[in-house]
């Protein structure tokens, strides 16, 4: 990302809005993005589209859906985290994996982003409709990539008086 690498971060701050069309957002440039330690990022995390494309079955993970949140998480290890071995055989007495819960992807993208901001709320679950009865479409987090604990106690304090807002 090239202006986390051309602005003098030490002089500077801001606060960055990213709403990615789909998986657009590789992990590298989140963190660029951390190691200015200067911005503070509100992240639109395509929640639905990392659903679809970790499968309920992990046999129907092709290498292209394993490469695109490879990209997008920036590890492989999601896939240790994603999938259990399933609780039955199928008709052939084949064991398989399923994936877990929404809550098991979620907590695994929130784990990620905070191993490289030091600080990010709790996503807020963005769902299809105006109810939490609709499939969740999005969380929206915010992270905040400077180590300064004043700094990040305004952000945090400014970002959830925003989430509040009616």
């Amino acid at each position: 990302m090239k202006l986390c690498k051309t602005v003098d971060w030490k002089r500077a701050r801001a606060v960055l809005f990213l709403d990615p069309y789909g998986f657009q957002v590789e992990w590298s440039t989140l963190k660029a993005i951390a190691n200015t330690k200067a911005i503070d990022m509100w992240y639109l995390f395509p929640y639905s589209g990392l659903y679809r494309q970790a499968p309920k079955d992990a046999d129907a993970l092709d290498s292209d859906k394993e490469a695109a949140i490879n990209r997008i998480l920036g590890t492989d290890e999601w896939r240790q985290q994603f999938y259990r071995p399933s609780p039955q055989q199928d008709l052939f007495g084949k064991e398989g994996e399923v994936r877990g819960s929404h809550r098991v992807l979620l907590d695994f993208v929130t784990n990620r982003l905070r191993e490289i901001f030091p600080c990010v709320l709790d996503p807020t679950i963005l769902y299809q409709g105006n109810n939490s009865s609709g499939a969740p479409l999005f969380a929206l987090y915010f992270a905040v990539s400077n180590p300064n604990q004043q700094a990040r106690t305004v952000a945090t304090r400014i970002a959830k008086h925003i989430l509040r807002a009616p």
